[in-house]
């Protein structure tokens, strides 16, 4: 039985300082037209155009896929900054690290839920993909 597209789109933020990873979920989103990624390299730019969306009422992200260790910043600070930022938007924020326990720790902070940051063999990652078709 085929598995019903969603009937929204889902704009995705990914804030992570790894190249590799920006390439990982840009392949992992491309057979999903339903989803637009939007890729930050760090957490205080992530934060500011955030700030400035809630501020003019603009089109926020649903998901914000979080790396825990960002060049000279942590994903458990800027998931806190993001959720003081919050005025009339309610983001779901993903801990989504290579090392489990930071994910955690994202969570700790503000975040709602932790997807397996890892990459298969074609390059994508099936733990991303199978949350991001089941979210409706």
């Amino acid at each position: 039985m085929p598995t019903a597209l969603p009937t929204k789109p889902i704009l995705v933020w990914l804030i992570d300082d790894s190249e590799s990873n920006h390439v990982t979920a840009i392949s992992t989103v491309a057979t999903m037209p339903w989803v637009t990624l939007v890729n930050f390299y760090s957490g205080a730019e992530a934060v500011a155009v955030f700030a400035k969306i809630e501020q003019q009422q603009g089109n926020a992200p649903d998901v914000v896929l979080m790396d825990y260790y960002l060049n000279g910043e942590r994903g458990d600070h800027v998931t806190r900054a993001l959720r003081a930022t919050e005025r009339r938007s309610r983001t779901v924020i993903v801990g989504y690290s290579s090392v489990v326990s930071a994910s955690h720790i994202i969570v700790q902070a503000g975040a709602d839920v932790v997807v397996r940051k890892h990459t298969d063999a074609q390059g994508i990652n099936p733990s991303l993909a199978t949350w991001l078709r089941n979210r409706t």
